[in-house]
């Protein structure tokens, strides 16, 4: 995520985007969870 937010590269945000919808659930591990909401917060900027 570091390395994505450095980068202006619309392409990796267009992966993170297709990623995030994986990430959604309940059940998610805390790892996931966490993965997630830096996702998150990185496609809102």
């Amino acid at each position: 995520m570091d390395a994505a937010r450095t980068t202006r590269s619309s392409r990796v945000r267009a992966q993170l985007g297709d990623l995030y919808p994986f990430t959604v659930g309940n059940s998610a591990a805390r790892p996931v969870r966490e993965a997630r909401d830096r996702i998150r917060d990185l496609l809102a900027t």
